[in-house]
């Protein structure tokens, strides 16, 4: 099986300051804008027996409820797509986690919720949920420039050099990158 990772460039405190609101112009907003992408969740879903739907569980991240399941982590990135710029990945597809997780440096793409710690919803399984916050960017384009200097891996490379441009990019423009990793 491989995995890719979906990333997003977003101000975190923005994201803290939609969810746990309560303010149902957001919610609705969010349900508006990406209703395309809650049907097909919805479908994805629809054999699940806990009978929640998209719109409940934005409905819920936005009232500061939520269990940790990926209906929620599916409703954050749909928030996540709604406030911030998404980066789809050239490199980062097609991975395979045993390959994903022998490169620190891109391990906590997916797993290391960052200061959204406990205020997100994290699925236990899939999607994974990353944080990199802006006061941590500079530190990690370090590590993972190092890093490509002591792979041979081409692979690896050009995972890491995609990584690096997301960080940047996350440095210009003073944000943090979210990540999913499906």
């Amino acid at each position: 099986m491989s995995y890719g990772i979906t990333a997003y460039l977003l101000d975190t405190e923005q994201l803290k300051l939609v969810l746990g609101s309560g303010n149902e112009e957001y919610a609705e907003s969010f349900k508006n804008l990406f209703s395309e992408q809650i049907e097909i969740l919805d479908e994805r879903f629809e054999d699940d027996d806990d009978g929640l739907l998209m719109d409940d569980a934005i409905t819920g991240l936005i009232h500061g409820k939520f269990e940790h399941n990926a209906k929620y982590a599916y409703a954050l990135e749909i928030i996540c797509m709604g406030i911030g710029s998404p980066l789809y990945p050239l490199h980062l597809t097609q991975l395979s986690l045993r390959w994903l997780h022998s490169f620190k440096e891109l391990r906590e793409l997916g797993n290391d919720e960052g200061s959204l710690h406990g205020l997100i919803p994290m699925a236990g399984d899939f999607p994974g949920i990353g944080c990199i916050d802006r006061d941590a960017i500079e530190e990690k384009i370090t590590l993972a420039t190092n890093a490509i200097k002591d792979t041979e891996d081409d692979n690896a490379q050009e995972c890491y050099y995609e990584y690096i441009s997301w960080l940047e990019r996350a440095k210009e423009k003073h944000l943090a990158l979210v990540t999913f990793l499906y």
